[in-house]
């Protein structure tokens, strides 16, 4: 059972971010997209306020009008001393052009950021599963994540 999370200022400005910016955004269900979101922050995997706060912004930067870290700063100015959570958020957001499986060996390089994706594939591989190639797509992910840097998996 996970422990009781504390508000925190900062993982409340978090959150009050990712409800504004994915305020009108739905899901392939037609969902709102929030709720998403709040199934990644909620992920046993995760258990820091600073996951809390990577998790609740993981899409922020990819899929919504605050592309860049200076906006996201001009949104919530505390993180602005969080080079760890910047340097997660932007790992985390995978670039245009960027090949996929590269992205996603790039996010065994940062702790906070792989916990983070995993728990997003985790929710991305919740039922109603998306198609077959996505669900492979996702396992194969999973799989690479979860390689330490010596090649051995940690499952």
């Amino acid at each position: 059972m996970m422990a009781p999370v504390k508000l925190t200022p900062l993982f409340h400005e978090a959150i009050k971010l990712a409800l504004r910016a994915h305020n009108k955004q739905v899901d392939k269900l037609g969902n709102p997209y929030i709720f998403h979101i709040l199934r990644v922050v909620c992920d046993p995997l995760l258990t820091t306020e600073d996951e809390f706060v990577v998790a609740a912004l993981h899409d922020i930067l990819e899929d919504t009008n605050i592309n860049t870290i200076h906006k996201l700063l001009h949104e919530i100015p505390a993180l602005q001393t969080r080079r760890d959570i910047l340097d997660a958020l932007d790992i985390i957001t995978q670039k245009p052009l960027q090949n996929y499986f590269d992205y996603i060996h790039l996010l065994r390089t940062d702790d906070m950021a792989r916990n983070v994706k995993l728990a997003d594939i985790n929710d991305h591989l919740k039922p109603p599963l998306p198609n077959k190639s996505l669900v492979s797509r996702y396992e194969s992910a999973r799989r690479i994540i979860l390689l330490d840097r010596n090649g051995a998996n940690n499952q």
